[in-house]
């Protein structure tokens, strides 16, 4: 936790070496480590290492706070912005981040499969008919009249029809996949789960984003975003997909 340079005693506490192009200061500190341990630290060295030490401290308590801090992941699977360890439900998040590596080579919502707990997609037709299985309970029927006990709920509204579950993802803030029934809560039934995405929400803020790809068989991929805020307290944001490829 000391960073670079540590060394282990004998007697179960660690040395600190903090190197400089002009000092190298050695101090003891215990296994855990806190703010008060390096205060202390600089108070105890001697008068002429000080002054270096106290330019160290900031950065020592910065690697003391990481360590201890945990990341706080944000979910809405009851409606409620909630943190995901403070609601009984089986979820998993993935973060618009995680969506931009992982589709990378997958320009459609068929990349989930295999990368979230428990969930299976697979088509018959391409991405213009995905079918989703959740804990191995799925509906193999591709009749578009054809209910699925797994829905797909987009910015709070569900995507019954399976042509609208082929669509590509862009511009996605979160993905999170609801194991286990679910209730009317999102506006139907679901006995085997959910697959929810959240859409990037305009800000107060303008922000924008362009991101063009070219491959194997003229494969064209234009993706961007615009938002903005107004001067009346609204705000506004624009998102735009075009893809095309050639016949094999």
């Amino acid at each position: 936790m000391c960073g670079r340079g540590v060394r282990r005693l004998d007697d179960g506490q660690v040395t600190c070496v903090l190197e400089d192009d002009h000092l190298r200061a050695r101090d003891k500190f215990p296994d855990h480590v806190d703010g008060a341990d390096v205060e202390q630290a600089i108070v105890a060295a001697p008068q002429n290492e000080q002054r270096h030490l106290e330019l160290r401290q900031p950065r020592l308590q910065s690697r003391v706070v990481a360590a201890q801090e945990i990341e706080e992941v944000i979910v809405t699977a009851t409606k409620r912005v909630e943190n995901i360890q403070d609601i009984p439900v089986s979820i998993t998040v993935l973060s618009g981040e995680d969506i931009d590596l992982l589709a990378g080579g997958v320009p459609d919502i068929r990349f989930l499969n295999g990368r979230v707990a428990n969930l299976t997609v697979e088509s018959s037709f391409g991405r213009v008919f995905p079918r989703f299985y959740m804990r191995g309970y799925g509906n193999t029927d591709f009749d578009l009249n054809a209910s699925q006990p797994v829905s797909l709920v987009v910015d709070e509204v569900v995507q019954e029809n399976p042509i609208l579950k082929g669509f590509p993802l862009f511009d996605v803030q979160r993905v999170e996949a609801l194991r286990g029934p679910q209730g009317t809560l999102f506006g139907r039934n679901t006995p085997a789960g959910i697959v929810k995405i959240d859409s990037v929400k305009p800000m107060g803020e303008t922000d924008a984003y362009f991101r063009a790809s070219y491959g194997t068989f003229n494969a064209t991929r234009l993706e961007g975003a615009f938002g903005t805020g107004w001067d009346n307290g609204w705000s506004s944001r624009l998102s735009v997909l075009y893809q095309r490829q050639d016949d094999y």
